[in-house]
This record gives structure tokens, C-alpha cells and sequence, in this order.
């Protein structure tokens, strides 16, 4: 068992869900349907934390609601402080193997050298 306990991580887009998360939380989820949108996203929950007495900042995981994300998408948000990410526009489809395989040739491959 982790301690003093697994990682508590707090999800939502609204001001209260990301209070909460800097609050209580040891990560946040959020959700954006464009890169600029996710990078808003992070700089208003960085700004939150400011109000809270933290050991350390909240590990962010994003899911990316845009098809077609980039490794230069990928590199902006990891800049940002974007710790997770899962691209799942781009993994909804009929042959999910499939998808993922070309997700990783598209993506990943180029991150794990």
C-alpha cells in the first residue's frame, strides 16, 4: 500500500474542480478539445495553486480531444508541465489495433529512441 496513500487525483475543466484538485488533490485530469485550450487549461490551474500551500505541483494528465495530435503538440505540452496525455480522438475507431499502431508510428516512435 502507498503512503500515506495512493495519489488522489481530481478531475474537471470548471474553477471549482480545479480548486479542489490544488486543494486536496496530489494530480488533476482535464479534458481539451484543442492544444491552445489545453495550454489555457494549465496556466489557470498553475495560477490556482498559488492560493494553496502545496509540498510540490499537482501532476497534470490531459486527455486530447483533437485527432491528428503531434509530436510538436506532445513537446508543447510536456514544455507546459503536462505530465500524461491520452489522445483519445485519435484512438476511437473500428480497428483499434490498428489505431494504435499508427499512433505509435505517428507518436510515440519518435519519443522513445
Amino acid at each position: 500500500m502507498q503512503q500515506p496513500h495512493p495519489p488522489y487525483i481530481i478531475g474537471g475543466n470548471t474553477e471549482a474542480a480545479m480548486k479542489r484538485a490544488c486543494r486536496l488533490g496530489d494530480g488533476w485530469y482535464g479534458i481539451a478539445k484543442e492544444l491552445s485550450g489545453a495550454l489555457d487549461l494549465v496556466r489557470r490551474l498553475r495560477e490556482l495553486e498559488k492560493n494553496y500551500q502545496r509540498p510540490k505541483q499537482l501532476e497534470i494528465t490531459l486527455g486530447l480531444q483533437w485527432r491528428g495530435v503531434t509530436p510538436d503538440d506532445v513537446q508543447r505540452l510536456a514544455a507546459a508541465g503536462i505530465e500524461r496525455i491520452l489522445p483519445s480522438a485519435d484512438l476511437v475507431a473500428r480497428d483499434s489495433m490498428d489505431v494504435l499502431r499508427k499512433t505509435h508510428e505517428r507518436l510515440l516512435s519518435r519519443f522513445l529512441r
